[in-house]
């Protein structure tokens, strides 16, 4: 989580890129509905659902709350450079855990395969593009249209500009770009080893701008 945070804060700060995030009212019992690495960081005490985090803004307006966040970067030579930078400066940021232990649980193997198999791929499908980089929304607020609020929002902004969109995605988030008429180009194809004996697809897809056909 520590080393998420600090990815999304430098994504923040980097004027090709734009942070959009999708709010809903808090669900206490949030903590409940998350997978098992997630639920880790959730911690006991009186809100036994809230992050530490939360707790120690109870009392201000938790009514809503981030719930899903996405990452979009910009093509090469892209106007949108710097548009959507803080307009106060650097947002406050208040780092958590060890951060010579973030990546802890990180193998250098499955590194090592992934960025071997994906290298290339890479280069020929996504480098120049306006690319998703990222996209998730907490499991408690699934069913509830919020990644598609959020990619309304990104296929609108690449229509306006007249550019195409590239993603590399996991297998779960394959439906949620189909909808917005991603086709894949690639499936890309991780080798298992030790840790994680099964192979991993990446599914490297490209959208059109709307009204023009693929080229």
């Amino acid at each position: 989580m520590a080393s998420y945070r600090s990815e999304y804060h430098s994504s923040i700060l980097d004027p090709n890129t734009v942070v959009i995030v999708v709010e809903d009212t808090l669900n206490p019992n949030e903590g409940s509905k998350a997978y098992p690495a997630l639920s880790k960081a959730y911690h006991e005490g009186i809100e036994p659902s809230l992050t530490s985090d939360q707790q120690q803004v109870i009392g201000q307006d938790l009514r809503k709350v981030i719930v899903g966040v996405a990452s979009l970067t910009f093509q090469d030579g892209s106007n949108r450079r710097g548009q959507f930078q803080p307009e106060i400066g650097a947002p406050e940021y208040h780092p958590i855990g060890d951060a010579n232990n973030r990546g802890r649980d990180t193998s250098a193997e499955g590194g090592r395969r992934y960025a071997q198999a994906t290298s290339g791929p890479k280069q020929r499908i996504l480098r120049g593009h306006m690319k998703v980089a990222t996209i998730a929304v907490h499991p408690a607020y699934w069913q509830k249209s919020h990644a598609s609020k959020i990619m309304d929002w990104i296929v609108a902004l690449a229509d306006t500009d007249n550019q195409p969109l590239v993603v590399s995605a996991a297998k779960m988030g394959v439906r949620v770009f189909q909808k917005y008429n991603f086709r894949m180009v690639e499936n890309v194809v991780v080798p298992g080893y030790d840790r994680h004996p099964s192979d991993i697809n990446l599914w490297m897809g490209r959208r059109e701008v709307a009204g023009r056909a693929a080229l």
